[in-house]
């Protein structure tokens, strides 16, 4: 296997041209490396650490357990020895009756990794061939129930108050979504899925897939257009702060051919990113520019999945950003790879969205393109180090379709684990919107944040999540904050989330 720091190096320099024209695809890459599903890194997660999780000797728990830390990518397998102790490491758990899956974007995912059966089963060498899967699928029980035994489901409420210090006139902490409510109260979440499995540890055809559901103030950032909102973006049912969204309807098919082919159809959370819209996947109550401005939410289309070895690829075509019903005659390309290094203590994902976007009739070719490159490494037993970054092109997306745009940034995350109820992180960003085409101050400028905060489990079901925020620009003549006054705001927030 090559060396991470290696592949990490190849994929900056073919990531790098931000026109699309000189665009290094994965094919002319020599040992491209994996993107990992960006999506999915809290309580169910091998990422996440769930309250019921047993603590080892020490009272310590490997720090990639963070609860949210990422959202989308997760810091890949554990081993069956800790590499900073002579006990054994637990597997990560998962819902009752929930088996993990590889596509990006589900509840149940291993984010790349190779199936819990290969993962955990340390009776047996099973490797990644035709033939040795085959045996793997003889030696393993069969999942019997009926249809309704094999669906899980997940659901929480996530509740909170951002004290906004400057006291914005409109109540609003602008340009911070999510918690953007200022100075008062904000349900943002009642989350419910429901999920059917798909079975991977056999040799045969299976079908599954999942439905998510959000009702509260977040609701607004995860609609798509021709679902939730009419062609024009005006509210199809939803009313004033608070609506119903679905982020989530799509049907999942795997394929028994060589080691497993995974097929997602439907309308599913994005490939790119490290933060994601479920509250408790995120590690922290507010959110980063790069989820709010830079990346696409969700899609409506397929993405196919195959794992070889410690590396998945991920491949498919969809309507767009946010689309359920595409406003033009193209198709947009998505595709992603993850790798996990094999001591587990490193993840690399990489994912990339392309497409025209501009309505019919076109204007110009409009051709958006936009990656996402995360790095995850485990330090040690507590801490744990997330870098990401962001990188949009849009082509003639400037102002009055002019010119072309361009928008960055850069995302730094630490986690500490103080002890098996309560942990600590910090985030810094830096985001470019160098164009004035994502942010809708539409001026250009550099944002920056810098947020503190802990999260704290003092029950099974609950997880507090206090922290503190600074934002600002580097304009002395632009005052995007507090009703426009201001170059800076400095914001105190906290929610809980409870799950059921």
């Amino acid at each position: 296997m090559a060396d991470p720091l290696g592949i990490l190096a190849l994929l900056i320099v073919a990531a790098g041209p931000s026109d699309p024209a000189d665009f290094v695809w994965a094919d002319d890459v020599a040992n491209p490396v994996q993107q990992v599903s960006f999506q999915e890194n809290m309580a169910d997660r091998p990422s996440s650490l769930p309250s019921d999780v047993e603590a080892s000797d020490d009272g310590m728990v490997f720090a990639s357990d963070i609860p949210g830390d990422d959202g989308k990518v997760v810091l890949g397998g554990f081993q069956d020895e800790s590499p900073f102790t002579d006990e054994p490491l637990p597997a990560p758990p998962h819902p009752a009756g929930q088996a993990p899956s590889t596509l990006p974007g589900t509840f149940s995912e291993q984010n790349g990794l190779p199936p819990e059966h290969l993962l955990f089963d340390t009776q047996a060498e099973v490797t990644y061939g035709d033939d040795s899967f085959t045996e793997a699928c003889q030696r393993t029980d069969r999942h019997g129930g009926s249809l309704l035994e094999k669906i899980v489901y997940d659901g929480w409420i996530s509740q909170g108050y951002t004290l906004n210090a400057n006291g914005p006139r409109n109540n609003l902490n602008f340009p911070v979504g999510f918690n953007n409510q200022s100075n008062q109260y904000q349900m943002n979440q009642i989350y419910v899925l429901l999920e059917k499995p798909v079975d991977r540890s056999g040799c045969s055809w299976d079908i599954g897939g999942q439905v998510d559901l959000l009702f509260g103030t977040d609701a607004t950032f995860a609609t798509s257009r021709g679902l939730e909102t009419h062609e024009d973006f005006s509210d199809r049912w939803n009313l004033d702060r608070y609506g119903l969204a679905m982020p989530q309807l799509y049907m999942e098919v795997f394929a028994p051919w060589g080691n497993g082919l995974s097929l997602k159809l439907g309308h599913f959370y994005s490939l790119v990113g490290y933060e994601t819209v479920p509250a408790a996947e995120n590690f922290f109550y507010s959110h980063s520019y790069a989820l709010q401005y830079g990346e696409p939410i969700t899609h409506t289309g397929f993405v196919a999945s195959k794992q070889l070895g410690r590396m998945t690829f991920h491949a498919g075509m969809t309507r767009g950003w946010d689309n359920w019903s595409d406003n033009n005659n193209d198709s947009s390309f998505i595709a992603g790879i993850n790798f996990t290094s094999e001591d587990g203590r490193t993840s690399i994902a990489y994912g990339f969205v392309g497409g025209r976007e501009q309505d019919d009739p076109p204007r110009n070719t409009n051709f958006r393109s936009m990656f996402s490159l995360v790095v995850q490494h485990q330090l040690d037993e507590r801490f744990r180090y997330v870098a990401q970054y962001d990188h949009g092109f849009d082509e003639f997306g400037a102002a009055r379709g002019t010119r072309d745009a361009d928008w960055f940034g850069v995302n730094q995350y630490l986690f500490y684990r103080i002890n098996c109820k309560c942990d600590f992180g910090v985030r810094y960003e830096w985001f470019r919107d160098e164009d004035a085409t994502r942010i809708l101050t539409r001026q250009p400028g550099d944002y920056f944040e810098a947020t503190a905060g802990f999260n704290w489990r003092p029950e099974e079901h609950i997880t507090v999540r206090p922290e503190f925020r600074v934002d600002w620009v580097d304009n002395g003549n632009f005052r995007p904050f507090v009703d426009g006054r201001r170059r800076d705001q400095i914001t105190l927030a906290c929610d809980v989330i409870v799950r059921f």
